[in-house]
Formats: C-alpha cells, sequence, structure tokens
C-alpha cells in the first residue's frame, strides 16, 4: 500500500501581455510533491510512520501521551486542513490516529 499522497506543482510563466506562455510541473522524488495526511500541507518526510508536515509531527509529538483530556469546540466532526488545523486540537488528534499514527509508535525519542 503505498501511502504517499501526491500531486505535482504547477509554476505558470507569463508573457508580456500578461498571458500563460508556459505552465511547468515540477516536485520532489519522481516529480512530486508529498502531502501531509493529516493537514494536506506540504510534508517531506516520514514521521511516526505517516507522511506528514513539520507542522503535525510537532503538534502529534507534544500532544499524543498527554493525560488531559482535549475537548472539541464544535461538532467533533471538524475538517482539518492547513488553515483549520489549529482551531481545534481534538480533531487533529483524532485525525492523527485515525492514520496510523498511534501511542504505540511514539516514545518520545523519534524525530
Amino acid at each position: 500500500m503505498n501511502d504517499m499522497i501526491t500531486h505535482p506543482v504547477k509554476f505558470v510563466q507569463l508573457n508580456s501581455t500578461g498571458g500563460i506562455s508556459m505552465i511547468h510541473e515540477e516536485g520532489g522524488v519522481g516529480g512530486k510533491v508529498k502531502i501531509c495526511r493529516v493537514c494536506g500541507d506540504k510534508a517531506f518526510s516520514y514521521n511516526f510512520n505517516v507522511i506528514t508536515c513539520e507542522s503535525c509531527k510537532a503538534f502529534f509529538r507534544r500532544n499524543a501521551n498527554k493525560e488531559r483530556e482535549i475537548r472539541c469546540p464544535f461538532s467533533e466532526q471538524c475538517e482539518i486542513n492547513v488553515v483549520s488545523r489549529r482551531f481545534c486540537q481534538r480533531c487533529r488528534l483524532a485525525k492523527c490516529f485515525d492514520y496510523s499514527i498511534g501511542r504505540d509508535i511514539y516514545t518520545g525519542d523519534s524525530p
């Protein structure tokens, strides 16, 4: 099973009149950009066995083993994306666990 979601990045080149003259696609390995499984932001590597961005990696590391209860300020069905990921910690952490980022994997020593 391929865990990596990838999308090409397009660069648009404008001509002298402001119109589009060329579209380039570039990316990371194989011409693709890795996308965080939790929030959809640009990702660079696997963290806790899942492709994640640096923000979600740090969020998970800080919150995975906390004993305190985190409450959702909404309906516990928040959409987690690049913009909304800071609004609800409960739903973001739940999405981390949904994508197999597990407590048993986290030891506190992983990068």
